[in-house]
């Protein structure tokens, strides 16, 4: 072989070597390598590692399986070779920091852990209990172990207890082996920016059906629950036979109507239903019930608002017209016995006359000429305030930022007593009388 030829082979050579290595590097950026682990930093954590501690600010890392991972000011994330995310924060609330163990099984040595476990499942480890994440799930390790699940399923095992988790369900074990029966519903905190992450969106909608509720409680008064089975059969498309077993006379008529919405989002309303009320019954707020059942919101709330429309208003009965007074009733006016006079004067003459009784004031309840004019208006005055109170999102109680009934009063005398002329006068001492007249 002629030098010249071996100099183009090992030319070729090199430049194959250098192509692989471009490769090489090329296929290792925005993964770690096997064995290593991305963390991304904003805050300040503390790295402990083979046998030595560090503390770093906000950046990009890459720290080996095994490394201890505390977060002293805002967050960490986490990312392992599969694409799972562990996410470490400082303390919540005044809890104490994030502290884990990096690697497979994932050890939580205190505080939260919020785990997104991409295609597969993650096991985290804490104080003795075994958390099976897969989805997205918030493990906390304080007094107890919590294993909460936003998205996905998962479980618990503690010594030789076990226990399914499904998703918008949380377990709480509170010591080695003390497994509950079963799970409850997750307990989620507005402020927790974990649970806004997630549940944002059943939140709002929460808000949304426990407003409609109260609303359609105090608009179906009392008169009218007879009738709520058939509001149900319209609201499901089914009929009143099919839901009347199914009412529950102590439930309110308002959670009643919501249940039976969402049920009826879902296609089949009677097979929904046990399911419904049942996650309801154990503590789950609205917005996660209609979470858990997969409704769309704008469907469920177009329903919702239908059915409402569609309940009577019920007003007292015209023609029975009832006192507005509160309280017990005046006692009745009482005869003093007139005053004996006064001796006569030494010598026999006169004394002067003794004085007049006065004469007994007027009861404060007595009738006006306009009394069968006022009162039906004042009593629709008043069932108007209270059903808008209720619709808008609060009680007979608590309307006074939504609805002024003063205000409503005012116009109310000035309107009656234009049309009865020189009774004006007389309608605004009979509606905006003494304190406690009305």
């Amino acid at each position: 072989m002629t030098a010249t030829r071996r100099v183009a082979l090992l030319g070729a050579a090199a430049v194959g070597v250098l192509l692989v290595v471009a490769l090489v590097v090329v296929a290792g950026r925005g993964s770690p390598p096997g064995g290593s682990v991305a963390l991304e930093v904003t805050g300040r954590a503390v790295l402990t590692e083979n046998g030595g501690s560090r503390t770093v600010a906000s950046g990009r890392y890459r720290v080996a399986e095994g490394t201890t991972v505390e977060v002293v000011e805002g967050v960490a994330v986490a990312t392992m070779g599969d694409g799972a995310r562990l996410e470490l924060r400082e303390g919540f609330g005044g809890a104490v920091d994030s502290r884990a163990l990096i690697q497979r099984p994932v050890v939580l040595l205190a505080g939260d852990l919020l785990v997104e476990a991409g295609d597969g499942a993650v096991t985290v480890e804490a104080a003795g209990t075994i958390v099976r994440v897969g989805g997205a799930g918030r493990v906390s390790r304080f007094a107890a172990v919590t294993a909460a699940l936003y998205e996905g399923d998962g479980g618990v095992e503690s010594v030789d207890r076990r226990l399914e988790v499904p998703a918008l369900r949380q377990a709480v074990v509170p010591d080695l082996g003390l497994v509950p029966a079963r799970a409850e519903p997750l307990v989620y905190d507005e402020r927790d920016p974990w649970d806004r992450r997630f549940l944002g969106a059943a939140m709002r909608l929460t808000d949304e059906l426990d407003a409609r509720s109260r609303g359609f409680t105090a608009q179906l008064a009392a008169e009218g629950r007879a009738a709520l089975g058939d509001h149900v059969a319209r609201l499901t498309a089914g009929t009143a036979a099919t839901f009347s077993g199914l009412l529950d006379a102590e439930r309110p008529p308002g959670e009643t109507i919501v249940g039976a919405a969402i049920a009826a989002e879902t296609g089949d309303a009677a097979r929904a239903w046990s399911a419904v009320f049942s996650f309801r019954d154990e503590g789950a707020a609205w917005g996660l019930v209609a979470l858990d059942q997969g409704v769309d919101r704008e469907r469920l709330l177009a329903r919702l608002d239908g059915a409402i429309a569609e309940a009577p208003l019920l007003f007292a009965a015209p023609g029975t017209p009832a006192s507005r007074r509160t309280g017990p009733p005046p006692a009745p006016p009482t005869t003093e016995p007139a005053p004996l006079p006064p001796p006569a004067p030494p010598g026999g003459g006169a004394g002067p006359p003794p004085p007049s009784p006065a004469p007994p004031a007027p009861p404060d309840d007595e009738p006006t000429p306009v009394d069968p004019v006022l009162d039906p208006v004042l009593e629709a005055v008043d069932e108007v305030t209270e059903l808008l109170g209720g619709l808008l999102g609060g009680g007979a109680d608590d309307d006074r930022g939504l609805l002024d009934p003063g205000g409503l009063i005012d116009d109310v005398v000035g309107t009656v007593g234009g049309l009865l002329g020189g009774a004006g006068a007389a309608v605004g001492g009979a509606l905006t009388g003494p304190p406690g007249g009305r």
